[in-house]
C-alpha cells in the first residue's frame, strides 16, 4: 500500500526555482525535528494525487503564518505538490472532504520537492485564531501536479501523529511517526534567474563569462558583465533589466561622453533609480568620469575636466563607487594639494558635501579624514564616513550649507555589546534611516556586527554572538549590508569560512541562500551581494557554482500586505491595483501581481481583503501599517 513506508528512489533533475525553509524563523508547528537532509533515497510516505499526507495541530494564541513545508524528496518530475491548512473542530476531527474541496480549507501553497532531500516550503500567509487545524500535503489540487516522498528519518515530537487520506475512498489511515511537516512564521524566497554564463549578451552572439554584483531599485537591476568572443576578448558592459528585458547601458564600444574614443574600463559598483543608471568609467589617455543614462543615452555628471566645487583646479581622481537617487548623484573625488571630499550633483548642480575644510560636528576643527568609499544619496542628503586622524565620524549631510549631523562615533556604545565603536564600514542610507557594519577594534574585533539606526534608535541586527540561521555556530565576519530603509540583507561568514546571505525581511533573521545550497540543480560554491542589492521584497545576488558556472539571481519574497504595487508603501495606487485583482481567484497558478492584495492568504481577493486594505493605507512614502 502506497500510504505505508516504502523505498523512495529519485533521479537528479534540474530545478529552476528552489525554495528552502530557514530553521531560524519561528516554527509555529512541526511534527518532527529535521533529520539529515541531502538524501537521494530512503523510506517514507507518498505525497501524491492518490494519497494526501496530513497532521493535526493546535494553536493556543493568534498567530500569522508565513509558509508551510516539510522534509521532502522529489519522486519524479520537478512539479510542485500543495500544502494546505484546514480548520478543524477539535483534535479528533479531519477535513470535511477527502479532496479538500470544502470551505474548511483556509488556504494553500505550492511546494517544489527537491532532489536530494531538503526542508522546503511554500509561502502561505494566514492569521490563525486559537483552535485546531490540519496541515495537509498532496497533489492534483490548487495547481499542484507533482509528487514527493516525505522521508521518515526525522525526530518526532512524540505527540503528533501523521495520517494518510486515501483519495479512492476517503479512508483516514494513521501512520508511524517520522515525517516532518511544519508551519513557519516566516516567508521563504523564490529564486529568479536574471542571467548566467549560458545567457547571450544583449546585442551580441557571445555568452557572459562573468557577472558582477547587481544594484536594484523599483524592481530594475543593473550589473556589470563580461563576455569573450574571437574579436574582442573580455568585453565589459553594463546591463539592466529596466524596461522589462535585458539591454545594454554601455560597453567598451560605447563612445565616451564628453571625451574622445570609447570606454576602456567600466567599473563594478553601479547604481540605479527610476530606470536611470549611474556608473564610473574611463577611456584612453587618462580620461575618467561618472556618467548617468539609459540604453543609448548617456550624460556626464563629472569628469577630470571639471572644476572642484569650493576648491581649486580640476579633479585629478574620482572614486568608482557612485549612488543615484531621483537624478541626484553622489561620489568622492580628489584634486591637487591634498584636496579630497564628498560631492554630489543635486538638481543638476555640482556641489561639495564635505571636504577637508568642512568643520567636524561640534565645531572642533575640519575633517582630515574622509574615506574612499561608497557615499549613498537619498532625498538630497548624503551619508559618509569621515573624521579626524584620531577617530572616525559616521555622519550624514543634512543640508548643503555645511551642517553635519552624527549617527554614531567612537563614543557610541555598541548595541548588544559592552564596548564602544572603533570602526565603521561604509554607511547605507534610505528614507532617513541607516545601516552599517561596525566593530570595536580591527583587525581582531571582539564585538562586531550589522547595525541599523531607524528613527534615531540604534539596534543590532546580527553580531558575533548571533546563531547562524539554518547553520552551525555563530557569525565570524560581516560585509557591508544592503538596506531598503527598514530591513537589511548581508553577506556573513561562519567559523569554517562558509558564506551565506541573510536578511531580517521576514521579521526574524533568516537565511536567503548559503554556500553548498542547491540552486538551479547545482551546488552553490560562493556568493556575492552588492551594496544596493536590496529593494522592498527583492534581493539581488551573484553566485559561483561548483561546476565553475556563474549566475545572477533575484531572491523574491512575498510583498507586504497591501503593498500591491510593491513600492514599499500602502497608498491609493495600491487601492487601484487592488481593485484590478478584486473578485479574482488566487488559486495557483496565481496572478503574481495580486499576491499583495490577498491579505488573508485564502487564495482569493474579496470583501474581507478590502476591509483590511483600508486599515493599512498609510499614504505616499509611508511604510505599510500592516507590515
Amino acid at each position: 500500500m502506497l500510504s505505508s513506508r516504502t523505498g523512495l528512489h529519485a533521479t537528479l533533475a534540474l530545478v529552476y526555482v528552489f525554495i528552502a525553509a530557514s530553521a531560524s524563523a519561528e516554527i509555529i508547528y512541526e511534527s518532527a525535528a529535521s533529520g539529515p537532509i541531502g538524501q537521494t533515497s530512503g523510506s517514507g510516505y507518498s505525497v501524491s494525487s492518490e494519497f494526501f499526507l496530513g497532521v493535526n495541530f493546535q494553536v493556543v494564541s493568534t498567530v500569522t503564518t508565513g509558509s508551510v513545508g516539510g522534509h521532502f524528496l522529489r519522486s519524479a518530475s520537478d512539479e510542485p505538490v500543495f500544502g494546505a491548512i484546514v480548520a478543524l473542530d477539535g483534535p479528533g476531527d479531519y477535513p470535511d472532504t477527502r479532496d479538500l474541496t470544502s470551505d474548511d480549507v483556509l488556504g494553500a501553497a505550492l511546494v517544489t520537492p527537491p532532489d536530494p532531500s531538503d526542508n522546503v516550503a511554500g509561502n502561505l500567509r494566514l492569521t490563525l485564531s486559537p483552535g485546531w487545524y490540519a496541515l495537509v500535503f498532496g497533489s492534483d489540487r490548487f495547481g499542484a501536479t507533482g509528487s514527493a516522498g516525505a522521508l521518515d528519518n526525522n525526530y518526532p515530537d512524540g505527540i503528533s501523529t501523521v495520517y494518510v487520506i486515501r483519495q479512492s475512498d476517503g479512508a483516514i489511515i494513521p501512520q508511524a511517526d517520522g515525517a516532518r511537516l511544519f508551519v513557519d512564521s516566516a516567508a521563504v524566497p523564490t529564486f529568479v534567474k536574471i542571467a548566467d554564463t549560458d545567457t547571450i549578451v544583449p546585442g551580441g552572439t557571445e555568452v557572459f563569462t562573468s557577472l558582477g554584483s547587481a544594484a536594484i531599485r523599483d524592481g530594475d537591476v543593473v550589473f556589470r558583465g563580461t563576455a569573450s568572443d574571437e574579436i574582442e576578448p573580455l568585453r565589459q558592459g553594463l546591463y539592466t533589466t529596466a524596461g522589462g528585458e535585458l539591454h545594454t547601458i554601455a560597453n567598451l564600444g560605447t563612445p565616451l561622453p564628453g571625451g574622445t574614443g570609447t570606454f576602456t574600463q567600466l567599473y563594478t559598483y553601479n547604481s540605479i533609480s527610476d530606470g536611470v543608471v549611474a556608473f564610473a568609467g574611463s577611456g584612453d589617455s587618462g580620461q575618467r568620469g561618472i556618467y548617468t543614462g539609459t540604453a543609448g543615452a548617456l550624460d556626464v555628471v563629472v569628469d577630470l575636466n571639471m572644476q572642484i566645487p569650493m576648491g581649486t583646479g580640476t579633479f585629478t581622481s574620482l572614486f568608482s563607487m557612485v549612488s543615484i537617487d531621483e537624478g541626484d548623484v553622489s561620489f568622492t573625488g580628489e584634486g591637487e594639494d591634498g584636496q579630497f571630499g564628498v560631492y554630489a550633483q543635486i538638481g543638476g548642480e555640482l556641489t561639495v558635501v564635505a571636504d577637508m575644510s568642512t568643520p567636524l560636528p561640534g565645531g572642533e576643527g575640519p575633517f582630515d579624514y574622509i574615506g574612499h568609499q561608497y557615499v549613498p544619496i537619498d532625498n538630497g542628503k548624503v551619508a559618509f564616513r569621515g573624521g579626524s586622524i584620531a577617530e572616525y565620524i559616521f555622519g550624514i549631510q543634512t543640508n548643503l550649507d555645511g551642517l553635519i549631523t552624527t549617527v554614531a562615533d567612537l563614543n557610541t556604545p555598541i548595541p548588544g555589546g559592552t564596548m564602544t565603536f572603533g570602526f565603521f564600514g561604509s554607511p547605507m542610507m534610505r528614507d532617513g534611516a541607516f545601516a552599517f557594519n561596525g566593530s570595536d577594534v580591527l583587525p581582531d574585533p571582539t564585538e562586531s556586527g550589522i547595525y541599523t539606526s531607524i528613527g534615531d534608535e540604534l539596534d543590532v541586527v546580527a553580531d558575533l554572538t548571533t546563531p547562524i540561521p539554518d547553520g552551525e555556530g555563530t557569525f565570524s565576519y560581516f560585509w557591508e549590508p544592503s538596506f531598503d530603509g527598514t530591513h537589511v540583507a548581508f553577506l556573513g561568514l561562519d567559523v569554517a569560512d562558509g558564506r551565506g546571505i541573510y536578511t531580517d525581511l521576514t521579521g526574524a533573521l533568516t537565511k536567503v541562500i548559503a554556500q553548498d545550497d542547491p540552486l538551479d540543480g547545482k551546488a552553490v560554491s560562493s556568493l556575492t551581494i552588492g551594496i544596493e542589492a536590496f529593494d522592498s521584497n527583492l534581493i539581488a545576488f551573484s553566485v559561483l557554482f561548483d561546476d565553475d558556472s556563474k549566475g545572477l539571481y533575484l531572491a523574491e519574497y512575498p510583498p507586504a500586505p497591501g503593498d500591491v504595487d510593491r513600492d514599499g508603501d500602502v497608498d491609493l495606487v495600491d487601492f487601484a491595483s487592488f481593485m484590478e485583482c478584486f473578485g479574482g481567484s488566487m488559486q495557483p497558478p496565481a496572478q503574481p501581481d495580486c499576491a499583495g492584495a490577498d491579505f488573508s492568504g485564502d487564495t482569493d481577493v474579496d470583501l474581507g481583503d478590502l476591509r483590511e486594505l483600508f486599515q493599512c493605507l498609510g499614504g505616499p512614502d509611508q511604510p505599510p501599517a500592516c507590515q
